[in-house]
């Protein structure tokens, strides 16, 4: 890098957290040397801030986060910064045409999280473990239609669904193909998102720069799927971790070991050491 590191951004899913979805013991350790040098550490996740881990939510490292795509810049008590949202109007436009094709969704309106039951029932989509389906139960109000949404007052900061197949997914993107202002995305192969149209991690992360008066040049940013593009387009290095889609790996500069092995983090270490 040109000039010393002050910032680095990382996804969180599949990148920065392990297979078990946690801080690792190494990221721990790399993230209070970035600490102990003055670089700032700023998640990007496409989870809403409700679902973000503890574990930037309670250490006062973390100064911002980047929620549900960016369409939430917070501090790490939740306090909104920015917020970049579809009107309701347009989300029942959404709604309506993709309601006939899944009921697998979960809709995000001003930071609640609203899910049809029938996903909450799904396993295999929701993922296997008892922990896991009860935090995925403590986290959102759930409902047997989509009525719910005329009813509804407010914005929305992302619907979220879940696929099955590479032709399911297909069917909601043809779905979708004529729908105006919004931005269709999505975090892995198992799911389609649709947002504002200027939401994206890398807007909010180049608000966040603009506010600390940092440089592209002195930032780093990990991904690992097709959301994470935008972050690439904000930061000075870009780095896909080796499990990363092959999109995501095109656009990087480089690429680092997998979650499984915290591969960011000791990617941060080598680049730390060649800052000292």
């Amino acid at each position: 890098m040109n000039n010393t590191l002050k910032l680095a951004a990382s996804d969180l899913d599949g990148t920065f957290l392990n297979q078990s979805g946690e801080v690792g013991l190494k990221t721990q350790e790399i993230l209070k040397s970035m600490k102990d040098k003055g670089i700032l550490f700023v998640p990007c996740t496409g989870r809403a801030y409700v679902e973000a881990p503890d574990y930037f939510k309670e250490n006062e490292q973390f100064k911002y986060l980047v929620t549900s795509n960016g369409a939430l810049i917070s501090d790490r008590h939740g306090q909104p910064i920015q917020t970049l949202a579809l009107s309701m109007e347009k989300a029942r436009e959404v709604m309506n045409l993709v309601h006939p094709i899944s009921s697998y969704w979960t809709v995000d309106v001003d930071g609640v999280l609203y899910c049809s039951e029938t996903l909450s029932d799904d396993k295999e989509l929701v993922g296997e473990t008892e922990e896991r389906i009860e935090e995925f139960r403590q986290t959102r109000t759930f409902c047997y239609g989509y009525d719910f949404l005329n009813k509804q007052e407010g914005t929305v900061r992302k619907l979220h669904y879940m696929v099955k197949s590479p032709e399911h997914k297909q069917e909601i993107l043809n779905a979708l193909k004529d729908v105006k202002d919004v931005m269709i995305t999505w975090s892995s192969h198992s799911n389609v998102e649709v947002q504002q149209p200027l939401c994206g991690k890398g807007k909010a992360l180049e608000i966040v720069m603009e506010m600390e008066q940092i440089k592209k040049s002195q930032t780093v940013g990990f991904g690992d799927n097709t959301n994470d593009l935008s972050l690439f387009e904000a930061v000075g290095l870009k780095v896909a971790v080796e499990n990363a889609s092959q999109d995501l790996k095109e656009a990087a500069d480089d690429i680092a070991q997998s979650n499984k092995v915290e591969g960011v983090a000791l990617y941060l270490k080598k680049l730390l050491g060649g800052t000292e």
